[in-house]
């Protein structure tokens, strides 16, 4: 999601990259995110969990069986209990550090075979009992919200614009406001927008 390298925050910044780069890097992409973006996060969140992807790279028979595996295995999922999954996930997400309060660790989730302890926390609190979709990253962050969803999958970035839809494109970069408005525009109408 960075289009500059950390070397050059931090010589425009005039620090010593050695020594700041990765507090620079990591205060950039985990300060506390948009309300907005929050929203889109949990709701990312809720949609993959209604209908679960397993995929852990193994297209042969094991990876397969173990899909269906996970499949089988009882979930009360229901449109009640992902609402409040959602509610306390947004809670989760805008909670910061107690060491820092500035820092807020859960703009970053996974999901490896099981969640990370944010979604984990969110889902206990809900009363929600689920299966989450495995080998799955979101990070919240400089504008949008990235979501790779499966083994070795692409991120797919969701951008805000300016008419209340968003732009779901695998596109990064410092040109990405200049395409938004191009999309909102009309100029751009092959790019994915919900």
């Amino acid at each position: 999601m960075l289009t500059v390298g950390i070397g050059q925050i931090c010589r425009k910044r005039g620090g010593n990259c050695s020594e700041t780069a990765p507090l620079l890097f990591w205060r950039m992409i985990m300060s506390r995110p948009s309300d907005l973006l929050v929203k889109r996060s949990v709701e990312l969140w809720m949609r993959m969990l209604r209908s679960p992807k397993f995929d852990n790279g193994d297209s042969g028979p094991v990876g397969g069986m173990a899909s269906v595996m996970a499949m089988m295995i009882p979930t009360n999922t229901t449109e009640e209990l992902l609402d409040k999954f959602g509610e306390e996930l947004e809670k989760q997400i805008l909670t910061p550090s107690e060491h820092s309060p500035d820092y807020y660790p859960n703009t970053s989730l996974h999901v490896d075979y099981g969640p990370d302890k944010a979604l984990r926390d969110a889902a206990k609190a809900a009363g929600l009992e689920c299966q989450f979709p495995w080998k799955t990253n979101q990070w919240i962050g400089d504008g949008c919200v990235s979501v790779s969803a499966g083994y070795a999958a692409a991120n797919v970035y969701h951008y805000p614009l300016s008419d209340g839809k968003w732009l779901v494109t695998s596109l990064s970069g410092s040109e990405i406001e200049k395409i938004k408005r191009f999309v909102t525009d009309g100029t751009l109408p092959e790019f994915t927008v919900e």
